[in-house]
């Protein structure tokens, strides 16, 4: 929390709360793989939400490594 941008109107904390609403509600985190069954016929949905989860993950770990 030594960044201001992301301390500034509790930013990160907000956008963690978006995701987590996300994640609940598309399946995303279930254990039977709700997400990948309601994205099955849909392939180009499906590989762009892992493009979009896979860039989150890099830049996460971008911001981990420079201590944010």
């Amino acid at each position: 929390m030594d960044f201001p941008a992301l301390v500034h109107d509790e930013w990160a904390r907000k956008r963690l709360a978006d995701f987590n609403l996300w994640a609940s509600g598309s399946g995303a985190l279930a254990k039977q793989r709700a997400l990948d069954l309601r994205l099955v016929s849909q392939p180009q949905v499906k590989e762009v939400v892992i493009n979009l989860l896979s860039l989150l993950e890099t830049y996460l770990a971008k911001c981990q490594e420079a201590g944010m």
